[in-house]
């Protein structure tokens, strides 16, 4: 054996990072639960859990090599990660804003803001874990992996 090969499984490797991003996802969809709820301590709470994840799971991956020479697939998950961090200081926070206001405070316009920075979240969060899936893919087929979905969880 040569020496300078991977030191961990590509199962591995990749579950490392898949868990990464289950937690930070776990924590997105608790935070747009308290987003129903218009409880300010709520969202507050969650938005902190959110962000406490976030920098947990970028100091995970940040510490992880190069999978054997091959940078691509962590630094996907960098990406992903510092994109939940991106949506957490500004479309997330802009949204708590306007939901912690008193009732007599909230506008129409507060409402067509609050439906746009969903969108806008929506569309980034699809943006991020489709970059991560296409680059787990490329990653699963260069190492020969099959992955299969986690069918234990759905969302309800």
């Amino acid at each position: 054996m040569a020496c300078g090969g991977p030191s961990v499984k590509p199962e591995v490797y990749n579950d490392s990072l898949v868990i990464q991003q289950i937690r930070v996802i776990e924590k997105a969809d608790e935070l747009q639960d308290a987003f129903n709820s218009y409880v300010e301590a709520e969202m507050r709470m969650r938005h902190q859990q959110l962000s406490h994840q976030v920098e947990a799971s970028l100091g995970s991956v940040q510490k992880m090599e190069d999978y054997d020479g091959d940078d691509s697939f962590r630094k996907s998950a960098l990406t992903m990660l510092e994109g939940y961090d991106k949506l957490l200081k500004n479309e997330y926070t802009e949204a708590e804003k306007i939901l912690a206001q008193p009732d007599s405070m909230y506008s129409d316009g507060d409402e067509a803001r609050l439906e746009i920075l969903y969108k806008q979240i929506d569309k980034k969060t699809e943006e991020l874990m489709d970059n991560f899936k296409r680059a787990q893919d490329d990653f699963a087929k260069k190492y020969k992996l099959n992955l299969k979905a986690d069918t234990s969880k759905t969302n309800g």
